[in-house]
């Protein structure tokens, strides 16, 4: 990559997600066209009241999930030609890699199991603090943080959905293009820290809400050096999982608005900072 210009470069790192973001935005207007103009008046019309609000929501994932899957088979190749570079490469800190043997100080399955657990809980952590203090400040209130959802369907049903489309579909989707993808490309061409800033940015400015865009570019430079450090594509996928699960479990268990207080808040985003500290501090350690 040394040898490309600065412009090259620039093409080869956005010229995917600039293809994933078309194709996305074409499905969504399409599903929205096919709804407005043909279905919404005729299904609404038959299933009457009771089932309205029921048909509108899985109308509404389904213009979700639909665009977002659409976009990623369009840079498939690229992205899993950067997963297959990235595990061949390995992490930065064999406290996180499973190939620590060939990266440094040998690390146990136990050590690293346990390192792993520690950054699941501190994203999370991270995750709920970061919501809490948006609550408390930007959105004032503790249901604002969920208004950009698909409504929650009545009963289990509705929420093994939502845990389904959130906790696993969209987080793998999602981190197939932007760490998988944006931050392999922009971390050959620009450098480390320039992937995780970048790939941050770009997750942050993709989210429809402005209220979470520094919400989503924070965590997603938090999966970046995740990424980074262990080298494997399954824990920033993980984390993106657990955290969007640990926001919506608050939601659904009604304890969000029990929580959103300064002092929860302070208390989530110090278990953060202990639990990333933690981490570190072992790694240096071992240098």
């Amino acid at each position: 990559m040394e040898d490309r210009t600065v412009l090259s470069k620039i093409v080869y790192c956005w010229r995917p997600l600039i293809l994933f973001m078309v194709v996305s935005i074409c499905i969504s207007a399409l599903l929205e066209g096919v709804w407005t103009e043909v279905l919404r008046d005729r299904i609404l019309a038959g299933a009457g009241g009771a089932y309205a609000y029921t048909l509108q929501t899985i109308w509404g994932y389904l213009c979700l999930v639909v665009p977002a899957g659409a976009g990623a088979l369009s840079v498939r190749r690229e992205a899993l030609f950067e997963l297959h570079a990235r595990a061949r490469a390995g992490g930065l800190l064999p406290e996180m890699s499973g190939r620590a043997g060939l990266q440094g100080p040998a690390v146990s399955r136990r050590e690293r199991t346990g390192n792993i657990i520690v950054v699941c809980l501190a994203a999370a952590a991270l995750s709920l603090g970061i919501n809490l203090l948006f609550s408390l400040t930007v959105l004032r209130g503790p249901e604002a943080s969920a208004s950009s959802l698909p409504g929650l369907l009545p009963g289990p049903f509705g929420m093994v959905l939502q845990a389904a489309v959130y906790g696993i579909y969209m987080p793998v989707i999602e981190e197939l293009v932007f760490r998988g993808l944006l931050f392999g490309r922009c971390e050959r061409a620009f450098g480390l820290r320039s992937g995780i800033l970048v790939s941050g940015l770009m997750f942050g400015v993709y989210h429809a809400s402005p209220v979470q865009w520094v919400y989503a570019a924070v965590m997603g430079m938090v999966f970046a050096a995740a990424y980074a450090a262990s080298g494997d594509f399954f824990l920033p996928a993980a984390l993106h999982g657990i955290c969007n699960l640990a926001v919506l479990f608050l939601q659904w268990t009604g304890l969000y608005r029990a929580v959103c207080t300064p002092g929860w808040a302070s208390a989530f985003l110090g278990i953060a900072a202990a639990g990333f500290y933690t981490v570190l501090y072992r790694a240096r350690n071992r240098r």
